[in-house]
């Protein structure tokens, strides 16, 4: 946006409806700056010091070498500031660039830059030019400016010389104009083209400038120690050695500061604040911020983003799943689970096999087996009777049938029977389900069982957000997430799944804590806890914490980390290029890597773990990629120790259970036999039969033993005893 301010510029007697000598020396002066800026659209703003016929004159001048122009007349100041104000604003939502040339006076210029800047109508789209008689301009006028405000001052010291200042033309201090151009009537051209240096050859060099950097204790992004709860101490982190490379390559300097809100800030509130680091951004009080901010949507209507630092996901973490009771370890081969294999980069931090996929019961199919094969065995015996209907007997069918079942059982259960029949379909048949129940369905449960027992089962993990809604309705989960980070923005502004999970979170008693750091401890002392956060984050604190005290879910979305800088700031393209150059050299990868390895030196002398050496904590195959063999074979070694051990008596008390579960059905059976009369045969017309006979003495006895019992624990009716009137007609 180009502004020229005026007082008392034009006289009534200069523009008259014939262009004056004066007129005509400034449009080339300014024909010339708006061809080498370059721009192609003009917007022309007057105020009551100006005569009416000057923006119609100057318009002309410059729709004749192809300028469009636009203009604003401002004689009330409340109206026509509030339309100008607007269309500055659509221009900046558009992503257009716009220059604006404004003729009013000094007071007005001096209030349209505080009007400016309590609006925020600031990017790097927008110029603004003041025209001003007397150089240097006032202290109102210089202390309103802002770095990322880019302001240009035209003077005229003396007739036919025009001179440019710029304030984004030094890159040593703040808001300070330098002479960059000027235009002469004598040579009827600018001494430099274009007319106002590039930013990105301006601020190649900050000449040793310091900054004020906020810094939040964030491992492995920072490791900040606090003394006295005002003073930070910073200790190391990838992005602290990422500010040095920066520092280093722009020739600046930089002291870190505790914020006051010690978090990050997510988006700006309905009150109109933004809360964190990024509040101080966008209220312009701070340059940058570097420390794993993640780039959203909200976020980047306040402050604005460097090339990413950093290609992560998000994921939460919960407690690593327990182990399974082992006393079912006979039974829990029968459960097949469809597992698919989930290959992450570095492993994961839990130990199941997989994630489970939909449950199929092995019971059932084995339970149809049985009772299938027994009517399959009779259907093939009796197949001849079809094409010889003489050979059917009804009698012996129904025995047929019933002997097939029993004979099939008696092959399931490994034990021998009489052969049901001699023909050789009949014997084809047993010999394939021999052969089938033996080396199929046996040696499956012998190998799953051997299996489960080296390698114990474990629950099924929560690995994705439809399985931690349903462990969050059904079993009192509790979702824990960062105040004022990336994560909380997304639960709170997020929709469908998301949404459900903010919902449920607004019912908890605790739901925000202050870091991941310190939501850690709570998800290991604690099953129903889950934390949500970057996936980068949660697997080096779950390092930290103890690797196998978690599990760490699947990828849920992509997430971009970012340096966050002000909007307008005039030196992002010199640190996008930075960053551009350390990703293509892998800088930035090894310096992420080194901060693992730190951790991984420090566990192996604090606790003497070798196999947390790298950043590969349980994944032998992921330390392999990475190009260093060691972590590799380490990780396996302690992978191996914590998943594989040997068979003790504790794993094998299963099936002492299942000897007693026997024998105690075997005695319930052998008491029920005695203690009632076996199955006494009768013949009824040429068909032999059987029947139950009971004995009545034993019934008798029964049925008083249960209406006692039930006397003791129901109160007597004022009919009588229950017992009397209910059992009465079953005896009968």
């Amino acid at each position: 946006m180009i502004v020229l301010s005026a007082r008392a510029l034009f006289q009534p007697d200069v523009c008259a409806s014939e262009t004056s000598p004066l007129e005509l020396e400034m449009f080339s002066a300014l024909l010339d700056i708006f061809i080498w800026l370059p721009t192609g659209h003009v917007t022309i703003v007057c105020d009551e010091h100006v005569d009416t016929q000057f923006p119609g004159l100057l318009s002309r001048r410059l729709h004749n070498f192809s300028i469009v122009t636009r203009s604003y007349n401002i004689i009330q100041q409340e109206r026509h500031n509030e339309t100008f104000y607007r269309f500055v604003k659509d221009v900046i939502l558009k992503h257009e660039e716009s220059v604006n040339l404004i003729f009013c006076s000094l007071e007005t210029a001096e209030d349209l830059i505080e009007e400016i800047r309590e609006n925020n109508l600031i990017t790097r789209n927008v110029l603004y030019m003041f025209y001003l008689r007397s150089w240097p301009p006032s202290r109102r006028f210089t202390d309103g400016l802002l770095e990322a405000m880019r302001v240009v001052v035209i003077t005229r010291p003396r007739d036919g010389v025009y001179r440019v200042y710029y304030n984004q033309a030094a890159s040593g201090s703040r808001s300070q104009f330098t002479l960059v151009n000027w235009w002469s009537a004598a040579t009827r051209k600018l001494h430099r083209r274009p007319v106002l240096p590039p930013a990105v050859s301006v601020y190649n060099n900050f000449h040793g400038r310091e900054f004020l950097v906020p810094v939040l204790n964030k491992p492995p992004w920072y490791f900040v120690a606090y003394e006295n709860d005002t003073m930070v101490s910073v200790e190391g982190g990838r992005d602290d050695q990422l500010l040095e490379l920066l520092a280093d390559k722009l020739n600046f300097r930089y002291e870190y500061f505790d914020p006051p809100d010690r978090s990050q800030g997510s988006a700006i509130t309905k009150n109109g604040t933004f809360p964190g680091v990024l509040g101080l951004i966008w209220m312009r009080e701070v340059e940058f911020f570097l420390g794993d901010v993640t780039v959203t949507y909200e976020r980047s209507q306040a402050v604005e983003f460097s090339f990413f630092t950093l290609a992560d996901s998000g994921a939460f973490v919960t407690r690593a799943p327990g182990r399974l009771n082992e006393a079912l370890a006979l039974v829990r081969p029968f459960q097949w689970q469809q597992a698919r294999s989930t290959v992450s980069e570095r492993g994961e931090l839990s130990t199941p096999d997989g994630t489970a996929g939909p449950s199929v019961q092995v019971w059932p199919p084995v339970i149809a087996t049985v009772v299938l094969s027994g009517p399959i065995l009779f259907a093939v015996v009796e197949a001849p009777t079809l094409w010889w209907p003489g050979r059917r007997d009804p009698r012996r069918r129904r025995k047929l049938l019933w002997d097939s079942m029993w004979f099939v059982t008696t092959i399931c259960f490994r034990q021998t029977g009489r052969e049901v029949s001699t023909s050789h379909k009949a014997r084809l048949i047993t010999i394939l389900l021999t052969f089938a129940t033996t080396y199929i369905i046996g040696d499956m449960y012998s190998a799953n069982l051997t299996s489960l027992l080296a390698r114990p089962g474990r629950e099924a993990p929560i690995n994705t957000l439809a399985k931690l809604e349903r462990a969050m309705k059904e079993d009192g989960y509790q979702l824990l997430v960062e105040s004022h980070s990336s994560s909380y923005g997304i639960l709170e502004n997020g929709t469908g799944i998301y949404k459900k999970l903010w919902r449920m979170m607004s019912h908890q008693p605790y739901a925000l804590i202050s870091s991941v750091q310190n939501g850690m401890p709570l998800v290991r002392a604690n099953k129903k806890y889950v934390l949500l956060g970057g996936r980068e984050t949660l697997y080096f604190d779950a390092h930290r914490f103890g690797a196998q005290h978690f599990h760490l879910s699947e990828k849920l979305y992509t997430r971009y980390s970012a340096i966050a800088l002000q909007i307008g700031c005039p030196f992002l393209e010199n640190v996008n290029k930075i960053l551009m150059q350390l990703f293509e050299a892998g800088i930035v990868t090894k310096i992420t890597e080194s901060e693992y390895r730190k951790l991984g030196e420090k566990l192996r002398a604090t606790q003497g773990v070798p196999g947390e050496a790298g950043k590969q904590g349980l994944s032998g195959e992921a330390g392999k990629q990475d190009g260093d063999p060691t972590k590799g074979s380490a990780a396996s070694s302690t992978a191996e120790e914590q998943l594989l051990r040997p068979i003790t008596m504790t794993m094998l008390q299963g099936a002492f259970l299942v000897l007693l579960m026997g024998y105690t059905l075997s005695g319930l059976s052998f008491w029920c036999e005695t203690w009632t009369n076996r199955l006494q045969p009768y013949h009824w017309g040429c068909e032999p039969r059987t029947r139950l006979h009971l004995n009545p003495k034993a019934c008798e006895r029964c049925w008083a033993l249960c209406s006692a019992t039930w006397e003791e624990f129901v109160p007597p009716s004022p009919m009588g005893s229950s017992a009397s009137w209910l059992g009465q007609p079953y005896l009968e």
